[in-house]
């Protein structure tokens, strides 16, 4: 009982947040993040109609906003159309790409390569998967363990298990922590 209570309750502020982010947005319409959110909660409601209408709204206030256009992946992602979302992230990536990054940009930058790891191996790219993780060590060594464990877990669901096992040896060896 409360397990369906809590679940209940959960509904209730989504939908709360719901109403005060759409009278929010008629007080400032010219505001990206407001239609953002929207988005994201219609999104986590499964509206995606709402979800696609309250996300090009933000795009149309702030087309450049790269919280925006991975707002775009996500809600890609949830459409079913996993290869858009690829493709939108690799955009992404290939329009921040630089020589150096700051700390703030390289944790940033990792985060998207992981992500886009995820989205190659639920499309069963795992090469490319594989390939994406192997970019996250070389661009912060410190997250070397994580990106190994990453191309483990590809090369297993691929069913390579003799590539998985390889590159579990190899990581123990670099990782031994």
């Amino acid at each position: 009982t409360s397990l369906t209570m809590t679940v209940h309750d959960s509904a209730d502020q989504v939908d709360a947040a719901l109403k005060l982010y759409n009278e929010i947005a008629q007080a400032d319409p010219k505001d990206a993040r407001i239609p953002l959110q929207l988005s994201r909660i219609y999104r986590q409601k499964r509206e995606l109609a709402k979800a696609r209408e309250a996300h090009d709204k933000a795009r149309s206030l702030e087309p450049e906003s790269i919280e925006i256009r991975y707002n775009e992946v996500n809600l890609l992602e949830a459409e079913g159309k996993t290869a858009e979302a690829i493709a939108r992230l690799k955009e992404i990536l290939d329009s921040t790409a630089k020589k150096t990054y700051t700390p703030g940009e390289q944790s940033n930058r990792a985060i998207l390569l992981e992500r886009l790891g995820l989205l190659y191996r639920s499309a069963e790219q795992y090469p490319q998967a594989v390939e994406t993780f192997q970019k996250i060590a070389q661009l912060d060594p410190n997250a070397g363990a994580r990106a190994a464990a990453q191309i483990v877990d590809t090369w297993r669901q691929a069913k390579e298990f003799a590539k998985a096992e390889q590159e579990g040896e190899a990581a123990l060896k670099k990782y031994p922590d």
